[in-house]
């Protein structure tokens, strides 16, 4: 059966934008499962080309994080630093935290919880 309440929002969706030169943000919003994870590594793969010396995974709007991407975003991970990349992924704290931090890949991952807090560190790696 199908309601009619006007057009609904995707399961998951990305977008792109530049925190600054050199470090494009993927925004992700909506659930984030072992199928709509595949998104989310096409648009990291679109970062890429570009060439940057850093991307940031913006998860503050993922509203759920099923067991099956874990793994997947891993690879993701490993990809991303295998090119030399720094990688900053935003969230929101507690569970996604956790879960990020328990892949094989957890200790390559600098989790921050804001935007200004990944604006920080960049700050930081610059000045050295």
């Amino acid at each position: 059966m199908f309601w009619d309440g006007g057009p609904q929002e995707p399961d998951f969706s990305t977008e792109w934008a530049r925190l600054r030169p050199g470090v494009p943000v993927v925004r992700a919003r909506g659930r984030l499962d072992r199928h709509t994870v595949h998104d989310l590594h096409d648009a990291v793969d679109r970062c890429l080309e570009t060439t940057p010396w850093a991307v940031v995974i913006d998860l503050t709007r993922v509203t759920e994080l099923r067991a099956g991407a874990v793994p997947k975003l891993g690879s993701l991970v490993e990809r991303v630093r295998a090119g030399h990349v720094g990688l900053h992924v935003v969230t929101n704290g507690g569970a996604v935290d956790s879960l990020l931090g328990g892949t094989t890949s957890g200790d390559l991952i600098l989790i921050h919880h804001s935007i200004g807090a990944v604006q920080r560190a960049l700050a930081r790696q610059t000045s050295c």
